[in-house]
């Protein structure tokens, strides 16, 4: 039997998570009959969501028409940016809008990532580029259909208030469908730093009542505050991740009894010991046996992958659905999540409340970054001394 979870076209209205397609784990990979692509009818379990690279995607000029994505799957294209700094891939801004315009609902405008370490000077080039990228796009959009989300980088204070002054000082920031935070990766190790600067993100921006997306972000504890922001500010926001996939990589199957805290090691090389599948979601009750997990490489990771997301998406859900009640919500998070986040919690309140400033006086989460900066020329004091 299968298992629809609805799509969420309009916007992604209800927010969540949009899984990201790793470059080839799911492709020309079948069980069976049962297809390992969540976006298509015959897979183990639909899911009407899905994130893509443009250097991934770019190889296929109809990517929507060759991978069978149907027009209630609701498909977000991200620009390449962070393959682009990393792999130096040399991609053009324009064709990526025009690929994005032939397969996507939502485009993200080209940013150039800043890093945790990277000098200020670095780091306002980054941001400038990436500002001047988002206006290139959206002047040069020629379908009308496709909504384009602007993405920002920075993560401090200082530096996120930076990028949308030049937002508004280059052009007109409501003209954006929605906004997007990059340069994740390298600061969500910290949830307390991970915490100020989502935060700052959502205040800066949930005024204009668009939708927010956080770029690579689906960790065991920092889906509670992005849930937790998206509630307290009451502005829809999504986030995607390959989490489900790496974890696949290195054989790691999620336990779907303790909410992803511990993974089953799994593989050609896991846990061979094991008689039955400790688990009855729609890919583990669908399958002939726990070999299957072991006997060909590239059908065992897929499979695993499908698993664990099954279980990112059911987890998402299931906190969602508490959301509404705060102290339900809280009372949940605390008994299975870091303790770390009540004062993360705390620090939201209190932001809500009091201010971004004052809470930062009051909660310091900056700290750590301080310290790896503090050698660093103050580009951005100057900045707003000048101001």
């Amino acid at each position: 039997m299968k298992s629809y979870i609805p799509a969420q076209l309009d916007g992604l209205k209800k927010g969540g998570y949009i899984p990201a397609k790793m470059e080839s784990i799911f492709d020309n990979i079948n069980y069976n009959s049962k297809k390992l692509s969540w976006w298509e009818d015959e897979s183990f379990f639909f899911y009407p969501r899905l994130l893509v690279s443009a250097y991934y995607g770019m190889k296929y000029p109809n990517f929507r028409e060759h991978f069978h994505v149907k027009d209630d799957v609701a498909l977000m294209l991200d620009s390449g940016g962070f393959q682009n700094l990393t792999l130096n891939a040399n991609l053009d801004p324009i064709k990526v809008l025009r690929w994005q315009e032939a397969n996507g609902n939502i485009g993200l405008t080209f940013d150039l990532p800043t890093l945790k370490d990277d000098t200020k000077e670095v780091k306002i080039r980054k941001q400038l580029q990436t500002v001047e990228n988002a206006y290139l796009a959206l002047d040069s959009k020629q379908n009308e259909k496709l909504r384009l989300y602007a993405v920002t980088q920075g993560h401090t204070f200082d530096e996120q208030q930076f990028i949308i002054d030049k937002y508004n000082e280059i052009g007109d920031i409501k003209r954006f469908d929605g906004f997007a935070m990059g340069g994740i990766v390298s600061i969500k190790g910290d949830i307390k730093f991970l915490t100020n600067a989502a935060t700052v993100f959502v205040n800066n921006l949930y005024k204009y009542k668009k939708p927010l997306h956080f770029l690579g972000l689906s960790g065991l504890n920092s889906v509670p505050v992005i849930l937790y922001l998206m509630n307290k500010f009451d502005v829809t926001t999504t986030y995607d991740s390959t989490s489900y996939a790496v974890s696949a990589k290195i054989n790691s199957f999620v336990n779907p009894f303790t909410l992803r805290k511990d993974e089953i090691p799994m593989g050609e090389l896991g846990n061979k010991l094991l008689k039955e599948i400790p688990c009855s979601c729609p890919v583990c009750s669908n399958i002939e046996g726990i070999h299957e997990f072991y006997d060909r490489r590239s059908v065992s990771s897929a499979l695993i992958s499908l698993h664990n997301l099954w279980y990112y998406i059911k987890y998402d859900e299931m906190l969602r659905s508490l959301i509404d009640d705060d102290e339900l919500f809280k009372s949940f998070i605390y008994r299975n999540n870091s303790l770390e986040l009540k004062e993360c919690f705390q620090y939201i309140d209190y932001a809500c409340a009091e201010g971004i400033v004052k809470a930062n006086q009051k909660f310091n989460f900056t700290n750590s970054y301080v310290e790896t900066q503090k050698n660093n020329k103050s580009l951005f004091g100057k900045w707003q001394d000048e101001k």
